[in-house]
């Protein structure tokens, strides 16, 4: 499967090798699928890939779970404060803010995600963190509770 963009032509990898190769002739480059730092670092090249070209919906799938399960329950999303797990880039951040989501901090492993999601969706998230949860003081979680 091939598609043209800014990025050049994007080119899939055969079954179960999971890579993409995009970029300009002559300057064609290779990335596996998880290799996030390296997704993220190219503008729209992860979104281009996962959403657009091969159709990932996880973000919309649960960012509407989430809203059917504050409407069910009567509550106004302008009122929560929700944290964004894996955040990545800001592709989920962008459909909470959709929703209506009152504060929303996102985190995620990769340094980088947090560097993509400013650069390509600045202003989503009220502020983003890079670190392992379970890794984190109870001291450090509880600010992370309180911020406001």
């Amino acid at each position: 499967m091939a598609a043209r963009d800014e990025l050049g032509t994007i080119v899939f990898s055969p079954d179960r090798e999971e890579w993409v190769e995009f970029g300009p002739p002559g300057a064609r480059r290779r990335v596996a699928f998880h290799d996030y730092a390296t997704l993220y670092a190219v503008p729209g090249l992860y979104g281009r890939v996962f959403y657009a070209e091969l159709g990932m919906r996880s973000s919309t799938e649960v960012v509407g779970l989430f809203g059917r399960a504050l409407e069910d329950l009567g509550l106004a999303p302008s009122d929560q404060r929700v944290l964004d797990l894996g955040a990545g880039n800001g592709l989920g951040g962008v459909e909470l803010r959709t929703l209506g989501v009152g504060h929303l901090v996102g985190l995620d492993l990769e340094p980088r995600a947090r560097e993509a999601a400013r650069r390509d969706h600045p202003g989503v998230y009220d502020d983003f963190r890079v670190g392992d949860l379970s890794a984190w003081s109870a001291q450090k979680v509880a600010e992370l509770a309180a911020h406001r």
